[in-house]
């Protein structure tokens, strides 16, 4: 991936591991943007293929795949969740479920907030689908975003996948915003 920059270290509270792929900066930033507010879902497919082909293992040590959801304005106003959309590429190409256990309420966009804003922000919660099952069967999960700048999203999300019994989610972004 020739001319793209690694990403910085990234911490997520609650995940057992974390990182990102590349940096969200210059021919990175334009990928993504391409993807997310452009549409441009051949651009997301080689995204996704290239967290497929960097996930170093992680995929052999969780049971699923789920994703942080992008508020439902956003979702509405490109007509697909980018994140899922990730997701799905993981989830095909590793061979693990896709499963939807988060769901985003009463949250506004964080595109453009500060840093205090967005560590005071996302209100995700926990959905069981199908039926909850006792703690005990419920798989390690692998949980994806497409960018993470704070933490505090991917924070709230892998803590509240543990307080459901969700044990060890290991969380990988395909971008961090440097500093």
């Amino acid at each position: 991936m020739s001319g793209l920059s690694a990403a910085p270290p990234v911490t997520v509270d609650g995940a057992a591991s974390a990182s990102a792929l590349l940096s969200y900066t210059g021919p990175t930033r334009d990928l993504v943007v391409a993807f997310k507010y452009g549409r441009n879902r051949a651009v997301g497919g080689w995204l996704g293929s290239a967290l497929v082909r960097w996930l170093g293992g992680v995929e052999h040590t969780v049971g699923a795949v789920t994703w942080i959801p992008t508020s439902g304005i956003r979702r509405r106003r490109r007509g697909f969740d980018q994140a899922r959309f990730l997701a799905r590429t993981v989830a095909r190409g590793t061979g693990l479920p896709l499963i939807t256990t988060l769901a985003r309420w009463g949250s506004r966009p964080q595109t453009g907030l500060g840093r205090s804003r967005r560590l005071n922000g996302p209100r995700l919660s926990v959905v069981l689908h199908p039926s909850p099952e006792p703690a005990v069967g419920r798989p390690v999960l692998l949980v994806i975003d497409d960018v993470i700048t704070t933490g505090a999203t991917a924070g709230a999300a892998c803590t509240g996948l543990v307080r459901a019994g969700f044990p060890e989610p290991h969380f990988r972004a395909l971008a961090a915003t440097p500093g």
